[in-house]
């Protein structure tokens, strides 16, 4: 580690070390899998910053598709009309109104907003969840959604639906 310069920090040195060390077959199996691709990682993000970099690093993400394209079918066809006539609020609302429509939908639930949420989303039996609720960090998962779903509903479709003009 002190041969390359202080600023680059590369992972997995000290388990490399560590399986050289022991030397073990699934050790040299662990370097080849893990440690060296992991360095070699480094390296090259460490080699490529800059402007570079971040055209590198937004190259890599880059799928190709329009972001509507990502979208789900039903929310695209729920607010896609809106959108491109430049009805952005209205395209958002129609889309949370299709989210809170669905959650009804999946739990024979007929509230509205907030109550809605705090009574279909969560880790107790019969309620909507994110993942298997069985350990703490699933459940951390389903309450940070539900905290999602919460956030949708009194930023976006409860104030536009009472006339806020404040959204661009």
């Amino acid at each position: 580690q002190e041969r390359f310069p202080a600023d680059l920090h590369l992972p997995r040195v000290t388990d490399f070390n560590r399986h050289l060390g022991f030397a073990m077959p699934h050790d040299f199996s662990d370097i080849e899998r893990l440690d060296i691709p992991a360095i070699e990682g480094a390296i090259k993000r460490y080699g490529s910053r800059g402007n570079e970099f971040i055209e590198h690093e937004l190259a890599a993400l880059d799928t190709g598709l329009e972001a509507w394209e990502l979208l789900h079918p039903q929310i695209r066809d729920a607010c896609m009309t809106q959108y491109e006539n430049g009805l952005y609020r209205d395209a958002a609302r129609a889309g949370v109104e299709l989210l809170m429509d669905e959650i009804c939908r999946f739990t024979g639930r007929r509230d509205d907003g907030d109550v809605l949420i705090r009574g279909a989303v969560g880790v107790e039996r019969r309620q909507l969840g994110f993942s298997a609720n069985e350990d703490a960090n699933e459940k951390s998962i389903t309450e940070g959604m539900k905290l999602v779903l919460q956030g949708l509903y009194k930023g976006v479709r409860n104030p536009a639906s009472h006339g806020y003009d404040g959204f661009p």
